[in-house]
């Protein structure tokens, strides 16, 4: 990836990093109710709202399902 996207990717990562917080907090889930759900550590969903960790695309999938969000790519 060239070093002058990097900041735009960074950037949309950010976004969606708390587009999936804020969905989750709005669905009644804990860190810990969704990770119990997804079978992953409290810790894999607290880095990737912190945007510490890039969900994998399954992965991704799996949160977006599981907290009534719809994922698009326009």
């Amino acid at each position: 990836m060239p070093a002058k996207d990097q900041p735009a990717i960074k950037k949309e990562l950010s976004k969606l990093s708390k587009a999936l917080k804020e969905k989750r907090i709005a669905e009644g889930h804990t860190q810990e109710s969704l990770a119990e759900k997804l079978d992953v550590s409290v810790e894999t969903i607290h880095k990737i709202e912190i945007n510490l960790r890039i969900p994998s695309l399954p992965m991704l999938l799996r949160i977006a399902r599981a907290i009534g969000l719809k994922v698009s790519l326009e």
